[in-house]
């Protein structure tokens, strides 16, 4: 009876330690980018226990700045069980394309310098620092995303940008684009503009806040501007030398859009 009893035990054993590994597998994070899997388990704050594995309890449970910037990744698949984290660089890398659906309590993200040709922000409503330049994004929808403050998207393929409801915006790059009309007449704490090297034939920038443009915060040349409006021709042209193009001139009343300029660039001036 004993040595059934003992055999009973040694085999409940057995198949406890034989079950841990896969009960342990079936609760981590299904990583299979080797450079992310990598960049995840070194991170001391992610991998908390130290092992070679990302469990999920450990991927909820951070609430940090997750930086996996230069890093060689091409696939973000696990990342999604990354639910609490405030801010994400996953820039400088080889990335085609991002998911960002389980990320609404993201307020940074920078995901610059990739190949990453469409972006859906939309569901990002706490975001206020947003940086995708160098990638291949031809359109963005910025509508819930009221709370930008700093906004850098060079060197894309951008043809429309609609601001008017980011009114807390204060830093503008949309450099290198395709963008012909710019309506920054809502964007009453802007400080900060560079729209250069778009062939725009439309800049509005009557805001109220021309004076707090410092010249070493505007640049709008390489466009095909003629009238640029502004809050005070005076101050424009005093504090903004060189920062236009031969053909532009800055003036308190510029012609209106043609009506057939679409809605979302169109400039109401």
């Amino acid at each position: 009876m004993n040595k059934i009893i003992q055999l009973t035990f040694s085999m409940s054993l057995f198949l406890l330690s034989a079950l841990s590994p896969l009960s342990t597998k079936a609760q981590s994070v299904d990583i299979k980018d080797i450079k992310l899997r990598m960049a995840l388990i070194t991170n001391k704050q992610i991998n908390t226990n130290g092992d070679y594995v990302i469990q999920i309890t450990e991927a909820e449970n951070f609430t940090g700045f997750l930086d996996i910037s230069n890093s060689e990744i091409r696939d973000l698949q696990g990342l999604e069980y990354f639910t609490s984290i405030k801010g994400l660089n996953c820039s400088n890398n080889k990335l085609t394309a991002i998911s960002l659906d389980s990320h609404k309590k993201l307020t940074q993200l920078n995901c610059s310098d990739n190949q990453i040709k469409t972006l859906d922000i939309t569901m990002l409503k706490e975001l206020r620092d947003l940086n995708f330049e160098d990638n291949q994004i031809k359109t963005i929808n910025l509508k819930n995303n009221n709370l930008l403050t700093r906004f850098v998207c060079q060197n894309n393929r951008l043809t429309v940008l609609d601001l008017k409801n980011k009114g807390e915006l204060t830093k503008l790059d949309c450099s290198n684009n395709s963008i012909a009309y710019l309506n920054l007449n809502k964007n009453k704490k802007l400080n900060t503009l560079d729209c250069s090297g778009n062939n725009m034939q439309g800049l509005n920038m009557a805001n109220g806040n021309n004076e707090n443009i410092s010249a070493g915060s505007f640049n709008a040349l390489n466009n095909k501007l003629n009238c640029i409006m502004v809050d005070n021709t005076v101050y424009s042209e005093q504090n903004w030398i060189n920062l236009i193009d031969n053909i532009s001139y800055y003036s308190n009343k510029c012609n209106v859009i043609p009506e057939n300029t679409p809605t979302e660039s169109k400039l109401v001036l």
